[in-house]
């Protein structure tokens, strides 16, 4: 029974840095130097294996390059146009219009 403890130790011991090298990288396409959004996925021909956990990018804006987690079932949101009437536009005409119109 002994050897089945010290047997998971050395597991715990062995996988425990990837882990926390895993836990550690930047997720997302955000870059870690300058905060923008504008970095670009690299093709990695080592990293295909992995490509569900783990991406190549590289930053337009500062020139950095590296590895970063993917966000698995993550999508960005979609942009909503909102239109703002100016205050000459006037009002009273939109919302007469709808009576304006025979049936």
């Amino acid at each position: 029974m002994v050897w089945l403890f010290v047997t998971m130790l050395w597991l715990v011991m062995l996988l425990s840095p990837l882990v926390l090298l895993f836990v550690f990288l930047p997720a997302g396409s955000k870059c870690p130097r300058c905060r923008e959004e504008n970095t670009v996925a690299v093709r990695a021909r080592y990293l295909r294996p992995l490509q569900p956990l783990l991406g190549r990018r590289w930053c337009m804006a500062c020139g950095w390059d590296g590895i970063t987690r993917t966000q698995v079932g993550v999508r960005p949101l979609p942009s909503i146009a909102v239109h703002v009437p100016d205050d000459d536009e006037e009002e009273e005409d939109e919302s007469e219009r709808w009576r304006e119109r025979e049936i």
